[in-house]
């Protein structure tokens, strides 16, 4: 399903994260209201960096699907808010996480965007995403490029599959949104195969 997000009409304010289907078991969306300043960098007085996006990557010749959507207001304080889902089948089994974000960074010059929380669901049946750093309330963290839309596009937006503590050497979300890795030439993200995402 491809998402597209009209950048004249996402939210100052609120962005609402919704769950389609049947209580949390569907794919994230985002609502879409009209902006009542047309200046995102005057939030209040702060901050708005947005990024939401669904649809579908690989990892290898494994298909993951993907939806999540992320707003972050800095104002005084620092507030992220926002929920993440992504789904694959691995060996015959499930692999599935849903999250709760709780930060983000942003790089907007490049659509760039580190977006981490805690795990709120584990539906994995595949044993190797049963252990302890897999748990429910452990931290996890993804991040993704947006290269464009339609026409515009560059090439295809890209992302990753969730890092989990001690991935690369990071253990807390808190820790991933600060210090914002991102290796040369986009290294372990993967192009989207369906749907989009942006950063803004």
């Amino acid at each position: 399903m491809h998402m597209l997000l009209n950048r004249s009409l996402l939210t100052v304010g609120f962005i609402a994260v919704l769950a389609s289907g049947c209580a949390d078991s569907g794919p994230v969306a985002v609502t879409q209201v009209e902006r009542t300043s047309t200046d995102q960098a005057d939030l209040f007085g702060g901050r708005l960096a947005i990024s939401a996006g669904q649809g579908q990557y690989a990892v290898g010749t494994i298909p993951v699907d993907f939806s999540y959507a992320a707003v972050q207001v800095s104002a005084g304080r620092t507030i992220a808010r926002g929920k993440f889902k992504q789904s694959l089948t691995l060996n015959g089994l499930l692999v599935e996480f849903e999250g709760r974000v709780t930060c983000m960074g942003i790089d907007e010059t490049n659509g760039r965007a580190w977006i981490a929380g805690v795990i709120t669901k584990n539906n994995s049946l595949n044993p190797s995403f049963q252990t302890a750093i897999h748990q429910v309330g452990k931290d996890v963290w993804f991040r993704v490029v947006d290269y464009g839309e339609g026409g515009n596009a560059t090439q295809p937006d890209r992302t990753t599959f969730l890092g989990f503590e001690g991935g690369a050497g990071i253990i807390t979300s808190a820790q991933y949104c600060a210090e914002k890795p991102w290796p040369a030439n986009d290294e372990r993200t993967n192009a989207l195969t369906a749907g989009n995402l942006q950063v803004f």
